[in-house]
C-alpha cells in the first residue's frame, strides 16, 4: 500500500533541496485529498493570490456562459460591447474577433494594450492597434483575460466570481474569497483572484471531472473537455521543452505532457490535473526572481508523485492533423501588410517532403529552403558579422539548417538554426485564416536574424504562379 507520507516527504525534499520557497501544496486522488502541506506562516484557510491561475476562473466563467445559453463561442466581441464603446474606428482585426478566439489567446495583438499608467484598462483593448488577423497565432495576452472577465460583467450584470459563486458553493470553495480590481473598477480577471490553496485544488478538481461533482453536473462536460484540451498550437518560439507547458492551450488554460492541464500564476500558484489518474496538484509559492523554479518543481512532481499514480486510462487531448492546406496553400503569393522591416511578399513553394519560402525583402528575392522529412543545409541569405563582430570586412552568409512542420491544419512552422561560428535559431509561423496570412517570427540570436522577429499580417493574390 501506498505511503503518502513518503511521497509528501520525496517531494519536499527535492523542493527543498531546489531552494525554493514553497508555501503549501496538496494532492487530491479520486476526489479526496490525500497530501497536504503548509509551511508557516501559511495554512489552509491562508488566503493566497492566484496570479495568472485566475485566468482559468474567468475563462471557466465565460464557458458557463456557454453554457447557460448567454453567448456563443463564435460571438464577436465588439458586437457585444458595442453598446459600451464607439466601434466606428476599430481595427477589422479585432472587428472580426470571436469569444473563443479571446479564450483560447488567438487575439489580434501581439502586445498587451494597457500599461499601469492607464486608467481604464477595458476601454484600451479597444483602441489597441492590431498586428495580424484574429483566430491565427497565440500570443499570451494578459488584456484578453482582464476582457474575458468584464465581458462576464457586461452580459450577466455579475462579475465573474459572483457568477461562478453556484458552483464555487458546490464545491466548498471558501465564501470569502474576492477578487483585485483594476483602476477602471472591473475585476483583474487575468491576475487578482485571492483565495486558499485548496480552493484551487478543488477547481481543479471539478474541471479534471468533466464539470460533474457529486453526481451533479454543474457545468456542461463537453465544453469542460474543450477547455482543458488544446485547442491551439503554442510551441512556436523556438525548441520545445519536454517538461514545459507548451503543448497547446485550451479556454485560458495551458496543456501540459501526459495529456495534464494547468492553471498557471507567475511565482508558481498553479494547479495540475493528471485526467489519466484522477489526480489533482496544486500549491501556492514565491519563485520570482528564480527563472528555473518552476522546472525544477514540475521535476520533482514528474518523477517523486506521478510514479505512485499508476495510469487509469488515457485520452487525447493534442491537436488533429488529419490533413493540411498544404495544397490550397503551395504556389500563391501573399503580399504582406507595411513594415519595418521591408518584408513584401512571399510564396510557399511545398513539394511532398520539402519546400521553399520565396520572398521579396528590400526590393531582393530571396530563399530559405526546408525539408518536412528532416533538415535542410543551405546559407541564409542575409550578410551578418563573422569572425569579428562588428567588421564590416567580415560580413557573409550564415550556415544553417532547416526544418519544417504542420502544427496545426492551417499552420506550418520552419525552425532555422544557425551552425556557423555565430549560433542562433529562427521560427518562422504561417497561419492562414481564409484569403489572409498571419506570420509570427521568433530569433533567438545575438546579434543577427534581428530583421526576422515580429508579427506580420498579409492576403493572398488570386491566382497561384
Amino acid at each position: 500500500m501506498m505511503s503518502y507520507e513518503a511521497v509528501k516527504t520525496d517531494f519536499l525534499d527535492c523542493i527543498k533541496d531546489a531552494g525554493i520557497d514553497l508555501h503549501s501544496f496538496l494532492l487530491i486522488h479520486n476526489n479526496d485529498i490525500v497530501v497536504e502541506h503548509y509551511e508557516y506562516p501559511f495554512h489552509e484557510k491562508f488566503m493566497h493570490r492566484f496570479y495568472s491561475s485566475t485566468k482559468s476562473f474567468a475563462g471557466m466563467a465565460v464557458v458557463k456562459m456557454v453554457d447557460d445559453g448567454l453567448i456563443k463561442l463564435d460571438d464577436k466581441i465588439c458586437d457585444l460591447f458595442k453598446d459600451c464603446f464607439d466601434m466606428t474606428s476599430v481595427h477589422p482585426f479585432l472587428l472580426e474577433q470571436t469569444v473563443r478566439d479571446s479564450l483560447m489567446m488567438a487575439t489580434c495583438y501581439d502586445t498587451q494594450v494597457y500599461s499601469n499608467k492607464d486608467k481604464n484598462w477595458l476601454e484600451r483593448y479597444f483602441l489597441g492597434e492590431p498586428s495580424h488577423p484574429s483566430g491565427t497565432l497565440f500570443y499570451y495576452d494578459s488584456a484578453a483575460s482582464y476582457l474575458l472577465g468584464a465581458l462576464v460583467k457586461q452580459v450577466t450584470g455579475k462579475d465573474f466570481l459572483e457568477y461562478l459563486r453556484p458552483v464555487l458553493d458546490e464545491i466548498g470553495f471558501s465564501k470569502d474569497a474576492y477578487c483585485l480590481k483594476g483602476p477602471d473598477e472591473e475585476l483583474w480577471a487575468s491576475s487578482g483572484l485571492v483565495a486558499t490553496t485548496r480552493d484551487l485544488a478543488k477547481f481543479a478538481n471539478l474541471l479534471l471531472n468533466g464539470g460533474e461533482h457529486n453526481g451533479k453536473q454543474l457545468i456542461s462536460k463537453e465544453l469542460v473537455l474543450e477547455a482543458i484540451s488544446a485547442q491551439i498550437a503554442n510551441f512556436d518560439e523556438g525548441p520545445e521543452s519536454p517538461y514545459s507547458w507548451y503543448k497547446g492551450y485550451g479556454y485560458q488554460i495551458w496543456i501540459m505532457r501526459d495529456n495534464s492541464f494547468l492553471f498557471n500564476g507567475m511565482g508558481s500558484q498553479f494547479a495540475i490535473g493528471f485526467p489519466e489518474r484522477n489526480l489533482v496538484f496544486a500549491c501556492n509559492a514565491d519563485t520570482q526572481g528564480y527563472p528555473g523554479a518552476l522546472i525544477r518543481i514540475f521535476d520533482a512532481i514528474w518523477n517523486k508523485i506521478l510514479p505512485n499514480f499508476p495510469k487509469l486510462n488515457s485520452r487525447y487531448n493534442g491537436l488533429l492533423l488529419e490533413d493540411t492546406l498544404s495544397d490550397k496553400i503551395s504556389g500563391i503569393k501573399y503580399i504582406i501588410d507595411d513594415n519595418k522591416f521591408a518584408l513584401k511578399d512571399f510564396v510557399l513553394d511545398i513539394k511532398q517532403d520539402s519546400g521553399c519560402i520565396i520572398y521579396n525583402k528590400n526590393e531582393m528575392s530571396k530563399k530559405i529552403p526546408f525539408s518536412l522529412s528532416g533538415y535542410k543545409t543551405f546559407y541564409f541569405p542575409e550578410k551578418y558579422n563573422g569572425d569579428v563582430l562588428f567588421s564590416e570586412d567580415h560580413r557573409r552568409e550564415y550556415q544553417c539548417i532547416s526544418t519544417g512542420k504542420w502544427i496545426e491544419k492551417h499552420k506550418l512552422m520552419i525552425t532555422v538554426k544557425s551552425i556557423d561560428d555565430y549560433i542562433g535559431n529562427l521560427t518562422i509561423v504561417f497561419s492562414f485564416k481564409d484569403d489572409m496570412v498571419a506570420i509570427k517570427m521568433t530569433k533567438n540570436a545575438q546579434f543577427f536574424f534581428d530583421d526576422y522577429n515580429g508579427f506580420f499580417a498579409g492576403k493572398a493574390e488570386k491566382n497561384k504562379i
